[in-house]
């Protein structure tokens, strides 16, 4: 942070200063004026682990988020932090991974819970899509095919869904992510099961039909989502000596209705619209097991998933001194070979008809957490405890011992240490599917990139195409595939470049300052901090009464002319530590430059504070009387709520959702409050009294930011050098002319409804001009002065 020169910190405060390799002889012999840059270490905010990942499913077109570019081939990507909360990132080309919004940790808190404090780590994180019609819609449009089209489309816009496994463990949770259709409630929690035991395994079939959900009574529960249901369908005994528990769950490739035997009544075969509108039976599912052993369960012969599972084949793995091997991680391939990562550093592959071990490898030195199949299912990827990414290769050889033709094989081809610490997922984009009928989504070959996270925080992506066969290759006069995360020219994992992201939040970053009163305020996942820097004062200072600023000046002439030697300041002091009731995680904090106000809010209630200074007596025997005159500061500040705040924002909004605001800011006189309310994104103008008054006066609601008035104007980026429309060409759509661009984009915009979210508010120096900008990359422009 960059700060006034006169303010210094004794907490290892660190100065960006010249290098000292530069030549004393090239700086100018006029004295010139310098910016200290110091360092704050003090602030005791802390990061959230990521502890999954997962992937919009490639049936979704992203375009219909208005990214475009590169963003619209990518998907969307889900974060989910051991906080709580879950962030959605689209592809930014050059940049990355770059935040679009974030979920805040909602999960209700439950008497019955032994903590008093509310436990919101998420352990899984799931997108589904569904694409087929269920058996009640194929009775509703039996016959009518344009009516079961139109619906098919619908589903292809507005069918993803956002399910995560959250608080001890026990609530399987469905959020308001934002997508084509969703309502304004963006964030808050759609529908949830809380009372199921621990959920330790989540995943969803092939066409986003079921969920399976291995539970701590060893179980694994199927959950019907289509047509948005979350409903208990049928339940599998996992069986076995002892609690043995499902770690890890994979559904095999989907069947025909006719393929499972006797079609039932409303099923695909007894329709007569297409078979590919149906939804597909499904197949088996796989468990990965706490005592050494993976799991086949077929579903019923009926198709019906309601019926009996039968446990099919158990496949077990190597122990160690007779100690249970933990399977952490399972994969069905579209050839069904079963891939499984166990809790020796062993990955092995099964044949998933025969139940038979195929081949072996012990990967890693320490336990298997996630794998990841590539792309185009020729490769694979593993990590875990050792942070070892390993790649896995599906070569073909000429001949092997059992046959004499060609055959295909699995190999590790490479491995690289990308982590400091335990990596807890992996997730490959454009992700892996089964083939389908329907063509796929892009013509044009993409670099697919692997995502990993984990302990340490930080995102690492890396291309990882594979290796083009020697007859293969590109011609020297051939146009290459270019590298989307480096200026490296290899896109292979094993020689190419990887790029690690910044683990501190792109958008509401978690510190505020007050220039006027000098007050740093960090804002926590429910709790706030508030610092007062110190001033520093004239006098003589460390060594030779000169301050360090001042021996540095000096050692790289950049000397004031008329400077007086700065004595070290005092410091840092913690003033304040709040610990809020909440809803949710905190969403946004603002401070006023003067100091005397706080405002915090989660996603559903805004709160504003006055600030006041602490008086306390100036003598320590106890006096008869005490007035003013016997009072001091001691430089301390007390936070008092104004009650009547929220009473009076909540009767001039439209919205009867809350108070909850995306964005707060005060203007630089600090006599007014902007705020941006979470849902509805209305834009509220709030003054602040001068005095001890507690009467606040909301003097302007700015309507919903996703309406267009009448004269209102939109601007969007030109494209850059033949480019894709926006920011560095990497958000826009494409385009041939920006007029037929700008036409499509209206006339898309009309058609698919989104939520808008403002993200980011300013205000003049003058206090004159309001700019704001939402999720949409719309800009609008108000004027305080007349509130227009």
């Amino acid at each position: 942070m960059s700060i006034a020169p006169s303010i210094d910190t004794h907490d290892d405060a660190e100065m960006d200063v010249a290098s000292p390799s530069t030549s004393t002889s090239a700086i100018p012999s006029k004295r010139r004026k310098a910016v200290p840059v110091h360092r704050c270490r003090f602030p005791d905010w802390s990061p959230s682990a990521i502890s999954a990942l997962t992937i919009t499913p490639t049936t979704f077109d992203t375009g219909l988020l208005n990214f475009g570019g590169a963003s619209a081939e990518r998907g969307v990507l889900g974060v989910a932090r051991a906080n709580g909360d879950v962030e959605l990132m689209c592809w930014g080309g050059h940049q990355g991974w770059v935040a679009w919004r974030t979920l805040p940790s909602s999960f209700p808190v439950f008497p019955s819970r032994s903590s008093k404090k509310p436990t919101s780590q998420l352990s899984h994180l799931l997108f589904t899509h569904q694409t087929t019609l269920s058996d009640s819609d194929l009775l509703l449009y039996d016959g009518d095919v344009e009516g079961a089209q139109a619906e098919i489309k619908r589903l292809e816009r507005e069918g993803v869904r956002l399910f995560g496994v959250g608080g001890v463990g026990s609530e399987l949770v469905e959020w308001e992510w934002g997508g084509p259709g969703s309502s304004k409630e963006v964030g808050r929690v759609k529908s949830t099961l809380p009372t199921l035991p621990p959920i330790f395994a989540l995943a969803a079939s092939r066409h986003s039909s079921h969920l399976a959900i291995g539970c701590e009574d060893s179980t694994i529960r199927i959950l019907n989502i289509l047509d948005d249901e979350l409903e208990l369908v049928s339940k599998i005994e996992v069986g076995g000596p002892g609690r043995v528990r499902a770690l890890s769950l994979a559904w095999g490739p989907p069947e025909s209705a006719v393929a499972k035997g006797k079609a039932r009544e409303g099923s695909p075969s007894a329709s007569s619209l297409p078979a590919s509108f149906s939804t597909p039976a499904e197949s088996y599912l796989i468990a990965g097991c706490s005592n050494s052993s993976i799991r086949r369960f077929d579903a019923p012969s009926s198709g019906s998933i309601s019926g009996h599972w039968k446990s099919i084949h158990r496949m077990t793995v190597d122990q160690l001194k007779g100690e249970q091997t933990v399977v952490w991680a399972v994969v069905v391939l579209a050839d069904g070979t079963v891939v499984s990562g166990d809790s020796m550093g062993n990955v092995k592959f099964f044949d998933g008809e025969m139940g038979t071990q195929v081949q072996s490898f012990r990967a890693h030195k320490a336990d298997v957490l996630c794998l990841t199949v590539g792309s185009t299912g020729t490769s694979l990827f593993t990590s875990g405890v050792d942070q070892k990414t390993s790649e896995f290769r599906l070569v073909t050889v000429s001949s092997t011992r059992s046959s004499s033709g060609p055959s295909s094989r699995w190999i590790q081809a490479s491995g690289r240490r990308l982590h400091s610490h335990d990596v807890r997922s992996l997730i490959v984009s454009p992700p892996y599917a089964f083939p389908i009928s329907s063509p796929p989504a892009t013509s044009t070959p993409i670099v697919p990139i692997l995502t990993s996270a984990g302990l340490d925080l930080s995102l690492v992506i890396v291309p990882i195409s594979p290796p083009a066969p020697p007859s293969s290759r590109p011609s020297p006069g051939t146009k290459s595939l270019k590298n989307p995360v480096s200026d490296a020219p290899s896109i292979e994992f094993e020689t190419t470049v990887h790029r690690r992201a910044a683990y501190v939040p792109q958008r509401s970053k978690p510190f505020e300052v007050a220039r006027e009163a000098r007050l740093l305020v960090c804002r926590r996942d429910r709790t706030l901090g508030v610092w007062r820097v110190e001033e520093g004062k004239g006098g003589s200072g460390g060594g030779e009464g000169k301050s360090g600023w001042k021996r540095r000046q000096e050692l790289f002439g950049l000397q004031g002319e008329e400077e007086e030697d700065v004595a070290p300041a005092k410091g840092w002091s913690k003033i304040i530590d709040m610990e809020l009731k909440l809803q949710t995680n905190l969403v946004a904090s603002a401070v006023s430059s003067d100091g005397k106000w706080l405002a915090v809010s989660d996603l559903f209630e805004t709160k504003l504070f006055r600030l006041s200074a602490v008086r306390r007596l100036k003598f320590s025997v106890q006096l008869p009387t005490i007035n003013a005159s016997h009072l001091q500061k001691d430089g301390s500040l007390s936070p008092r709520r104004q009650k009547t705040f929220s009473t009076s924002l909540s009767a001039a909004l439209p919205t009867s959702l809350g108070t909850g605001s995306s964005t707060l800011l005060f203007t630089a006189d600090s006599s007014r409050l902007i705020l941006a309310t979470s849902f509805g994104s209305s834009l509220a103008v709030i003054n602040l009294p001068a005095g001890k008054d507690e009467v606040f006066e909301v003097v302007k609601v700015f309507g919903d930011h996703a309406e267009r008035g009448e004269g209102s104007r939109e601007i969007r980026g030109r494209p850059m050098n033949g480019e894709s429309n926006g920011v560095n060409g990497t958000n826009g759509a494409e385009h041939e002319s920006e007029d037929e661009e700008m036409d499509g984009v209206r006339e898309g915009s009309s058609k698919i409804e989104k939520p808008a979210t403002v993200a980011c508010v300013a205000v003049s120096s003058d206090g004159k001009w309001l700019a704001s900008v939402d999720l949409e990359r719309k800009v609008c422009v108000f004027d305080l002065e007349t509130l227009q």
